[in-house]
């Protein structure tokens, strides 16, 4: 046998599910989001096969094997839960699922370059801490993540979507002596940022507190930071080298022409915030419609369906496992 069949038979498949449960405090400065989330990891466990009631009771999880699930994102100590549970298939093939409900601050790069009109991708990031080789992370199509939007707590700044997307990733362990690559899932949501507040509250207010500095050309001074203002200024003072007979005319002059740059500003700024916001906006529909059709193509049957499309059968349980912290 070589070596590449010999690794892929090791290999082991863990089928992840992720739930936002409720989100709030959405930090733009310090890049950070608090949440509760719910993770599901499902793996096939031979050794569990056939199993009865009574011997599920007398399970020994640290005998068997263990995908070393972590939240990579997530920042200090997270509150968490974490259970076991074993399924079973129609031909008596056991599944465990290992479940936890963390809540906790959780790290986000924020991009900011369109605010007001921004919108953010809040996820969480989940990894092995056994190398790529030995393992592979899949989203379970079978029962797919979603979103809680009833609880969402910032709606009155934000508008959260009612789709999540998943992503591979790979991340390296950089502590360790012997590095090695680690498989990660992304499961991100995705929040729009409600951009009235500000139009009306701050770039209204910003307009009007620019407009005055027309009042200047009745008036040779001007106090200001602002780019425009700075203009404005620099030019009555740029003003006072010319002959007091072509004052009245340049003057009238550069006010129409700081009126029209005024103007010509706020247009283009305008055009590219409406321009940038509709493709952004656009982008979110498309992400949302795939969502929801294939939510609703996963969902047709209400009975939960198995990797490769196998139905479940009969449901046996044991909710004996790890318990950690209480939320």
């Amino acid at each position: 046998m070589d070596t590449d069949s010999s690794t892929k038979k090791k290999t082991r498949k863990v089928y992840i599910k992720s739930v936002f449960l409720k989100i709030e405090d959405i930090n733009t400065i310090q890049e950070t989001f608090n949440g509760l989330v719910f993770i599901r990891g499902r793996w096939r466990e031979p050794s569990l096969d056939s199993s009865n009631a009574r011997e599920l009771t007398k399970i020994n999880w640290e005998a068997l094997w263990n995908p070393k699930l972590e939240i990579y994102n997530v920042r200090g100590e997270a509150k968490q839960q974490i259970w076991k549970e074993v399924q079973f298939g129609p031909g008596g093939e056991a599944f465990v699922l290992e479940k936890r409900r963390t809540k906790g601050v959780f790290a986000e790069p924020m991009e900011l370059q369109e605010f007001p009109f921004d919108i953010q991708d809040l996820s969480v990031l989940i990894t092995s801490d056994h190398p790529e080789e030995e393992i592979e992370l899949e989203e379970d199509e079978e029962d797919m993540s979603n979103v809680v939007t009833h609880s969402f707590v910032d709606e009155s700044e934000w508008h959260l979507k009612k789709f999540v997307q998943c992503e591979p990733r790979v991340t390296e362990d950089e502590y360790e002596r012997n590095k090695y690559k680690k498989p990660g899932l992304f499961f991100r949501c995705c929040v729009i940022r409600r951009a009235g507040f500000f139009i009306w509250n701050i770039m209204l207010i910003m307009s009007i507190i620019s407009a005055l500095s027309f009042v200047t050309f009745a008036d040779r001074y001007i106090l200001g930071s602002m780019i425009f203002l700075f203009l404005v200024a620099g030019w009555h003072g740029l003003i006072t080298l010319f002959d007091d007979e072509d004052d009245a005319a340049m003057d009238f002059i550069a006010f129409i022409c700081f009126i029209c740059l005024y103007i010509v500003l706020h247009v283009v700024f305008l055009l590219i915030m409406v321009v940038r916001g509709f493709s952004r906006r656009s982008e979110v529909r498309k992400r949302e419609r795939d969502y929801l059709t294939r939510f609703e193509e996963t969902h047709k049957n209400d009975s939960l369906v198995l990797t490769k499309r196998r139905l479940f059968g009969a449901r046996q349980r044991t909710r004996v496992g790890i318990r950690v912290g209480n939320i």
